[in-house]
């Protein structure tokens, strides 16, 4: 119960920054493209692909979802960081959003 509930507050917060923030998704945070940090080295080819399995899905949304407001050595896996500045926060929820169902 406690993980759906996680779950629809980070589609809620996805959502709210669509109706509230819409330019949110088009700028650009480390590299410019999303991916810097994504896997600690701003691997570009996969931007929101937190766990390396060539697709951004749920499983990358969860990662970055429970690490929500966790910072530097805190972040478990480090990867969920994907803005790699220091802390897992909105703009790395709207990273994952913004390739949501990508397959690299």
């Amino acid at each position: 119960m406690k993980a759906r509930n996680m779950l629809a507050s980070i589609i809620i917060a996805l959502f709210a920054i669509l109706i509230f923030q819409p330019t949110a998704l088009s700028q650009t945070y480390g590299s410019g493209d999303y991916g810097e940090g994504a896997y600690g080295t701003g691997t570009a080819g996969s931007p929101g692909d937190v766990d390396g399995d060539g697709e951004v899905d749920i499983y990358d949304l969860t990662a970055v979802g429970t690490n929500l407001g966790r910072t530097g050595p805190d972040i478990d896996p480090p990867e969920a960081d994907i803005t790699a500045d220091g802390v897992v926060d909105i703009y790395d929820l709207v990273a994952v959003g913004r390739n949501f169902g990508n397959v690299y």
